[in-house]
């Protein structure tokens, strides 16, 4: 591949567009959430198109609601391939836009077993907790808060959102409850909050004149930290157009979710700890050629120390990565070399803990 080809690829059109907050400056998290929330868009985009191919209507039956809800947490199973085709830091937030591929043929046969009543394959909330909906990763916030309330579909978008905080968060389904119940059914699953979801979403019909649906809508949450604190009631109220009226309820509901979320985090902050996120080190690499950067790439990922790795900057002949680890940048360097199996010939010119400097060549190739 050329440096023209490579930019040319990084300059595609836009796919899925995703975002999450940034918790604890940490970067690379957040870039890990809004790459799920990219997947499970993707999947859900095949899941509607399959289901209208296949010809089945609403009320979808059981196992294909199951199916459906598995995607919040197990989306990344259908997934083929993906690649990164922009990514911005903007206002606390990182947007990212991702073209996927998923694998529809096998999601086609899990929609043929859930529409037969049979299990589905993909990743579904643990067992030990059959009541709930929970989400929680090795780089998360520590506690977690339980939500409930009405309407269901208001009572989703606030649990997606918490859970691109890194939050984890559970969700049984009670429905509206008064707040000593809520208090007792957040104890029972061991969270350290309730979140008391209310909201109302009003189809206003076509736009006249135009193909837009309009959608109000109006979100109240009430936070009640079980630790000690003081409760935070707030209400946010927005309006949404969309081509269909379900799909601008749904943009409705996630602008005031969005809006209101950031508020229970601050809320929280004191019962949930700080955040425990390890360390993100730069690696400088100076190529003599495009194919140095996927090896490079695989290498790293195969690290058991390291979490993630993301490209920040390419330009002709140079890269730079940031790489989340357990370990100070000058320890990766001879770990890269062993998982790139020989492929790859590495000199660092600066290393220090957060920061290396390497020439990175193909094996073989002229200086």
């Amino acid at each position: 591949m050329s440096w023209l080809a490579l930019f040319l690829v990084l300059a595609q059109a836009p796919g899925i567009t995703a975002e999450a907050p940034i918790v604890g400056g940490n970067v690379v998290s957040a870039k890990e959430r809004a790459m799920a929330d990219a997947f499970r868009q993707a999947v859900e985009r095949s899941y509607g198109a399959l289901l209208a191919e296949a010809g089945i209507p609403e009320p979808l039956p059981p196992g294909l609601v199951k199916l459906r809800d598995s995607f919040l947490t197990g989306a990344r199973t259908f997934v083929r391939s993906w690649r990164l085709l922009d990514q911005t830091e903007e206002g606390g937030r990182v947007r990212v836009q991702v073209e996927v591929e998923v694998k529809e043929a096998e999601l086609r046969k899990e929609i043929e077993r859930g529409r037969a009543g049979t299990a589905v394959t993909a990743p579904v909330p643990s067992p030990r907790r059959p009541m709930s909906t929970s989400m929680s990763t090795s780089m998360s916030m520590p506690g977690s808060v339980m939500v409930t309330g009405s309407p269901p579909e208001a009572v989703l978008s606030v649990v997606r959102s918490l859970l691109a905080t890194g939050l984890k968060t559970e969700a049984p389904p009670v429905g509206a409850v008064e707040e000593p119940r809520a208090r007792e059914l957040a104890v029972s699953v061991g969270a350290t909050a309730a979140v008391l979801v209310s909201a109302a979403v009003t189809p206003e019909g076509q736009v006249r004149g135009t193909s837009k649906w309009s959608s109000s809508c109006r979100l109240g949450l009430r936070v009640i930290p079980l630790g000690g604190g003081l409760t935070m009631e707030r209400v946010a109220e927005s309006r949404a157009f969309a081509g269909d009226d379900e799909v601008a309820n749904g943009e409705c509901l996630g602008r005031v979710t969005a809006e209101l979320v950031p508020h229970v985090i601050e809320t929280l902050k004191p019962g949930l700890g700080a955040a425990s996120y390890g360390r993100t080190v730069v690696l400088d690499l100076e190529m003599n050629e495009p194919a140095v950067l996927p090896i490079a790439l695989q290498a790293l990922r195969k690290v058991a120390a390291v979490s993630a790795v993301e490209v920040r900057r390419v330009t002709v002949g140079r890269v730079e990565l940031r790489v989340a680890t357990r370990l100070p940048a000058h320890a990766l360097i001879p770990l890269l070399a062993r998982e790139a199996g020989g492929a790859l010939a590495i000199r660092a010119t600066e290393a220090g803990p957060d920061r290396a400097a390497l020439q990175v060549r193909m094996a073989g190739s002229a200086e």
